[in-house]
């Protein structure tokens, strides 16, 4: 996709569109509109948790300008668990009837 403006403009000028899934605030607890960390959780751990338990391979990536929470985003603190620590708990802790079906597991974490 060509995003050069046509003229006698600078040719480094572009024009980009970002899209997101989800944008969350979580900056003021006592804001309606704040993001907890189960919120995080319910809209993008679960799916990623699922994914895994279906035998796919998952990525879970946080991408965002320094200081803007993924750390906390991701591991969260003892007072509020991030989502890292809550999908290896759902990981380890299944508890699905596997018995009669030979299964494996691999998990690797970078």
């Amino acid at each position: 996709l060509d995003h050069r403006l046509e003229g006698s403009w600078d040719t480094r000028e572009r024009i980009l569109e970002f899209g997101f899934d989800y944008c969350y605030w979580s900056v003021d607890p006592d804001d309606p509109k704040h993001a907890s960390q189960e919120v995080v959780y319910q809209d993008l751990g679960t799916s990623v948790l699922s994914g895994a338990i279906k035998g796919y391979n998952v990525c879970l990536f946080a991408y965002g300008q320094t200081g803007s929470g993924k750390t906390y985003t991701m591991i969260g603190t003892p007072a509020s668990v991030g989502l890292t620590p809550r999908i290896c708990e759902g990981l380890f802790s299944r508890n699905d009837d596997y018995s009669g079906r030979p299964a494996s597991c691999r998990v690797e974490v970078s």
